[in-house]
């Protein structure tokens, strides 16, 4: 490997043994190469200055090297390829622009090198700069070239500002670019018609991904509002009393004479009240007490009654399984006489004899105590 402090071949060679390197992704070795250029075009540049101020210049006995535009312009593509393979963009392209001596002085292919890897990089306000500050230093000659066609002015000059379209889209400034489109003299009209139309094409596509993320936002919200109104809703609604299951017929039966008893008695207590304050209200005459107390035992006389219904319904209620039972047995007895399995002038026939009529006896009993 050549180094700075021997004999140099000339920058060419050094030049293509880098690139060489670099396409074998030498990357280390190639960036070498490319520091001992630098370092000896550093040395010629300062001696050169030193001779030109007309002060002696202190030599260390290592040689400098001249290096033409071409060649610095290809030693700075090749720098600038290195750093984003190695991941140091931004010192180095700072070191480049510091090289070539500010952006304006950068070759078309550095600036276009630089412009795409920061728009690449999502990098739009610093790729916008970068073009403005550029086209701002070029001269009436370089325009005038490109806006004769002639080349390669002109065709650097659609490249830049396409990357400087690509720059304004990426920042939602896409009014400045149909803007600067509309009044562009340099460019060819049916050039310039594209890009217009692919202008108004980025824009509609970030309406639309604007308009999407709106909705989805949207789709999210709305879920979660209706999950917290039902919750409310739920929060608000009152437990539902549980159906009561299992009741066999006497306790039901039981219950709803219960519950006649009590609207019986809610009743008589209501009218007591009425008649009360009626009497309490009214004059004290004696046909006024008369009607009173008329009044107040017309109501005890319902009273009874409908405790006396209510208590019948209770004890007709309680005699219902006694009187099916009865039935039942009696049912039992006729069919076996009928069958001939108890006759009467036997023990067991006369025993039983008496038995059901004790039953029968009993039964009717209990039916008429019922009726009245």
């Amino acid at each position: 490997m050549a180094r700075a402090d021997g004999p140099l071949p000339t920058a060419k060679r050094q030049l293509e043994h880098a690139s060489a390197l670099f396409v074998q992704r030498r990357f280390n070795e190639c960036r070498e190469v490319c520091e001992s250029l630098l370092a000896a075009a550093a040395k010629t540049q300062q001696a050169q200055q030193a001779q030109h101020e007309g002060q002696a210049h202190p030599t260390d006995g290592t040689q400098g090297l001249d290096l033409p535009p071409a060649d610095l312009n290809m030693l700075l593509l090749l720098l600038l390829r290195l750093a984003r393979e190695q991941g140091r963009w931004e010192p180095e392209w700072e070191r480049a622009c510091l090289l070539a001596g500010g952006i304006e002085m950068l070759s078309e292919d550095v600036l276009l090198l630089g412009t795409l890897t920061q728009v690449k990089a999502k990098a739009f306000r610093a790729a916008r700069d970068t073009v403005e500050v550029w086209l701002a230093g070029k001269s009436d000659d370089f325009f005038n070239e490109a806006a004769l066609g002639m080349q390669p002015s002109r065709r650097n000059y659609e490249r830049v500002v396409e990357l400087y379209i690509l720059a304004l889209a990426g920042m939602g400034d896409h009014a400045a670019g149909t803007e600067f489109l509309r009044y562009n003299t340099i460019l060819a009209a049916n050039h310039r018609q594209l890009l217009m139309d692919h202008v108004h094409k980025l824009e509609n596509e970030a309406q639309t991904a604007v308009h999407a993320s709106q909705e989805a936002a949207k789709a999210v919200v709305l879920p979660a509002a209706q999950v917290n109104h039902t919750k409310q809703a739920e929060q608000k609604v009152p437990p539902q009393s549980q159906p009561q299951t299992g009741k066999t017929k006497a306790e039901a039966a039981t219950s709803v004479s219960s519950s006649a008893a009590t609207t019986a008695t809610a009743s008589t207590a209501t009218a007591v009240a009425v008649s009360t304050r009626t009497s309490s209200s009214s004059n004290h005459t004696p046909a006024s007490r008369e009607a009173g107390s008329t009044a107040s035992s017309t109501v005890r006389t319902l009273a009874r009654r409908a405790r006396a219904v209510v208590a019948g319904r209770g004890r007709l209620a309680a005699a219902i399984p006694a009187a099916l039972l009865v039935a039942l047995l009696l049912a039992l007895w006729a069919g076996a006489q009928r069958a001939g399995f108890f006759k009467r002038d036997t023990i067991v026939g006369r025993i039983l004899g008496v038995v059901v009529d004790r039953l029968k006896a009993t039964a009717r009993m209990g039916l008429n105590v019922n009726a009245v």
